[in-house]
């Protein structure tokens, strides 16, 4: 037990299972687990009226961030205005790598985007321009820290119901990943909006390979962690 409470990572990969410890960061146990992506409903919690009750309720549900990047769906429940804007603009979500806030592709690649936000404790803050709450800058907070504008700024812009844009700009320049897509694959009831989820389905198949997502589960203690992570790779405790 010394042994992994002594390292600051710990990972495994022989059945699909990854299993980090990081108690120098103070962010405790957690392991990244594979479901099929065709069970999504069942195992990624979407924004509500209930769970985000300070939230627009045009970013509630479960969104599809249609670019490269190995962070393909984006729920924002748990959301929360930040109690030193009075006007209740700005909004903290909760860190990328916590419990099935992002799913990420069951790929070497969704696992190394994994890792380095929970070890940079990696988040976006969000700031609405005006009380309509339909555009705002988004600013990467690394270890508590927001990135300058001048170095990196993404914007998101309200287009409909299921629908944002999302911009990138860097140093002033827009960025390889230009203007993308932010879609509702699940709203803010829990129901499929069933042909964006189809799309997103065989998006995720072709970019990553793999009919499954990978989502981060927190423990609240050594031992449930260690009892998962054991029955998952066969470790010896």
């Amino acid at each position: 037990m010394s042994l992994f409470l002594f390292l600051e990572s710990c990972l495994a990969f022989a059945t699909g299972t990854r299993c980090w410890v990081a108690p120098a960061h103070g962010q405790g146990f957690y392991s990244l687990d594979p479901y099929p992506s065709t069970n999504l409903i069942n195992v990624m919690a979407p924004a509500t009226k209930e769970n985000s009750p300070t939230l627009p309720s045009t970013l509630y549900g479960t969104w599809w961030f249609n670019n490269s990047e190995p962070t393909g769906l984006v729920s924002l429940a748990g959301m929360t205005q930040d109690p030193s804007d009075p006007s209740g603009l700005t909004y903290i979500p909760v860190p990328s790598f916590w419990e099935g806030h992002y799913s990420y592709d069951n790929s070497q690649q969704g696992v190394n985007s994994w890792s380095q936000s929970f070890f940079e404790d990696f988040y976006f803050k969000f700031v609405f321009h005006d009380q309509s709450k339909t555009y705002a800058t988004v600013y990467p907070t690394f270890y508590g820290q927001v990135t300058s504008t001048k170095i990196a700024e993404f914007d998101i812009y309200y287009s409909d119901d299921n629908n944002w844009v999302r911009r990138s700009t860097g140093f002033g320049k827009d960025l390889p990943a230009g203007d993308y897509p932010v879609r509702r694959v699940v709203d803010g009831n829990g129901n499929l909006n069933r042909d964006m989820f189809d799309q997103w389905l065989v998006f995720n198949k072709l970019r990553s390979g793999s009919d499954q997502i990978l989502l981060a589960t927190k423990y609240d203690n050594y031992s449930s962690w260690a009892s998962h992570c054991k029955s998952a790779v066969n470790f010896v405790f």
